[in-house]
């Protein structure tokens, strides 16, 4: 449930079996990464280095810049992690956590784009997904009854 973050796969070593074994979902176009960060995070002890040791560049042309409401607006990343056969069964109670985490960020980005009714079914999944979540209550609440009063394009 902690929040931490993975710049990207250049900011790591990872001992190929490793990565062999817990493999790279194809169907995935976003977030592929993500899945196997989860995979790997979960049945390793990972390392971190407490210091700068890599400088990140975003490029306009790069994927993640480029990577459009429409390319993000899916929860299938939720599915491969917690399918994945690697993952740990003592793992699968955090689901739904995760699965609010990731409905509540797209719901901002469905917001941030004007997708209405997107903001409606996003803010819906993250509620119904974990109810008793009151993080950012305020905000989804104030972007749900946004979304509601905008006509349908």
């Amino acid at each position: 449930e902690k929040k931490f973050f993975v710049g990207n796969i250049s900011n790591m070593c990872i001992e190929t079996r490793l990565l062999a074994s817990v493999g790279f979902d194809t169907r995935l176009r976003v977030s592929e990464d993500i899945a196997v960060f989860s995979i790997l995070f979960a049945i390793c002890d990972p390392v971190a280095i407490g210091e700068t040791v890599t400088r990140t560049h975003r490029r306009v042309e790069s994927l993640r810049t480029r990577s459009s409401y429409q390319e993000l607006k899916s929860t299938e990343v939720v599915d491969v992690i917690f399918n994945h056969p690697l993952l740990p069964q003592a793992l699968l109670k955090y689901r739904y956590v995760y699965e609010a985490r990731l409905a509540r960020s797209l719901a901002r980005h469905a917001y941030e784009v004007g997708a209405y009714e997107d903001v409606v079914k996003w803010t819906d999944l993250a509620v119904h997904a974990k109810p008793l979540d009151f993080r950012n209550l305020k905000l989804l609440a104030r972007r749900w009854f946004a979304a509601r009063k905008r006509p349908a394009p």
